[in-house]
């Protein structure tokens, strides 16, 4: 069940790690982890203990750019993950399409608070 992003995500988060996807209509790659990644049993699963949010960057808008700068996106995908206490684990955004494998030792070590990710 996604969420809009809002101002106040994190103060609505206490406790519980949380998933910002950014995507738009136009990114293959974005398509791609919902279709082969987020969608299977497994990840669907493990996404049961976060908080899910999405944001739609398909028109560049200044609440778009607001968020690009505040998070240094460069381009899309990119998936931001929070740690339950509310820490912007920046070391594991993802930036690009991830097999189910993959998302779900990085959603482990997002549970663990962010132990740096082997790419």
């Amino acid at each position: 069940p996604w969420e809009p992003l809002t101002e106040d995500f994190l103060e609505k988060s206490k406790g519980r790690p949380v998933m910002v996807d950014f995507w738009a209509v136009w990114c293959a790659a974005c398509h791609e982890l919902e279709q082969n990644t987020f969608s299977k049993p497994e990840v669907r699963e493990e996404l049961k203990a976060f908080r899910l949010l999405k944001y739609d960057a398909t028109k560049v808008t200044p609440e778009t750019q607001k968020w690009m700068e505040k998070f240094s996106i460069r381009g899309l995908p990119a998936v931001l993950f929070f740690s339950s206490e509310g820490q912007w684990l920046e070391n594991l955004t993802l930036s690009e399409y991830e097999n189910a494998e993959r998302f779900l030792d990085r959603l482990d070590k997002v549970k663990k608070h962010g132990s740096s990710p082997s790419q």
